[in-house]
């Protein structure tokens, strides 16, 4: 059962219509590409900035003697850049884990496509590993960050990585591009923040010209096995549940070591809202992973 907060607040994104202004907001936006920690951030926290591809690289505590070292990839399909939530959740994790967080902030559409995102973050991969070759990597993400960290966990598989991730946390991962599933009509006025039109937007400007179904863009697609441990943390109510329920399936089917959490009565990203008890839940379960 969901909690009288969550009830509370997805009542009130229905009643404003968030998803419109959302939409609103995500269309008449511009690619800045500031820095996504501030000056004052950057001494509080001994954050570690290297550009990869023209992409900043910024690795959080980078002198803390602890081996545990999260890779963070941030949603917002592929064309929005990361934002305060994000920031407010990893600095969060940082706190109460005092472990090495490295947030990568990959090249986004139209202006780029997964040609360039995915060479950029295997190169980020490679940097990371040879810059902290002790270390011990849990790839995280959310949304398409979510299913960037699941691309780039099946990439080092494939191309025979050595130093490759322990585990994967992702936070409603966007896995299936082509958003074909017809079970996700009955999703379309569940979730209070999708859109699945601006999604199938945004998934043709990052695919350019391929097909949606290739595994550089939608890991459903990809191999299972051999990936580490996975934890998927998901709510009830989102348009991407029905394609996560896919994956859920298909890893149950092979035996994959994979762990999938489902909220009820909660939509997408739903850790991001911090002030919620099931994103707090997410949380703990999350400094649990990471050992």
């Amino acid at each position: 059962m969901s909690s009288l907060q969550a009830k509370f607040f997805y009542g009130l994104l229905r009643r404003f219509d968030a998803k419109r202004l959302i939409n609103n907001a995500i269309e008449k936006q511009k690619i800045n590409r500031q820095p996504f920690f501030s000056d004052r951030e950057m001494k509080k926290y001994h954050i570690l900035t290297t550009k990869i591809n023209d992409n900043a690289v910024s690795t959080i505590g980078k002198n803390l003697p602890g081996l545990a070292h999260v890779i963070y990839f941030h949603g917002g399909m592929y064309v929005v850049e990361g934002n305060t939530a994000h920031k407010r959740w990893l600095i969060n994790l940082f706190k109460q884990k005092k472990c090495k967080i490295t947030y990568v902030d990959y090249p986004l559409a139209p202006e780029n496509t997964y040609q360039e995102t995915v060479e950029m973050v295997v190169e980020s991969y490679r940097y990371l590993t040879r810059q902290f070759p002790d270390d011990i990597f849990f790839l995280m993400g959310d949304s398409a960050g979510g299913g960037l960290a699941l691309i780039l966990a099946q990439y080092l598989r494939d191309h025979g990585f050595e130093h490759r991730p322990r585990k994967l946390i992702l936070y409603s991962p966007w896995v299936c591009l082509d958003m074909d599933n017809p079970e996700i009509h009955d999703f379309i006025h569940k979730d209070s923040i999708l859109d699945l039109d601006l999604l199938r937007k945004s998934a043709r400007a990052y695919g350019g010209k391929a097909d949606l179904r290739d595994k550089l863009l939608s890991p459903y697609y990809g191999g299972c096995e051999d990936l580490g441990e996975m934890y998927v943390f998901y709510g009830e109510d989102e348009l991407l549940a029905p394609d996560i329920k896919l994956l859920e399936r298909k890893y149950n089917e092979t035996g994959a070591k994979a762990h999938f959490y489902c909220y009820e009565g909660v939509g997408h990203d739903f850790q991001l809202f911090t002030f919620l008890p099931e994103s707090k839940d997410v949380l703990r379960k999350t400094l649990a992973i990471i050992a």
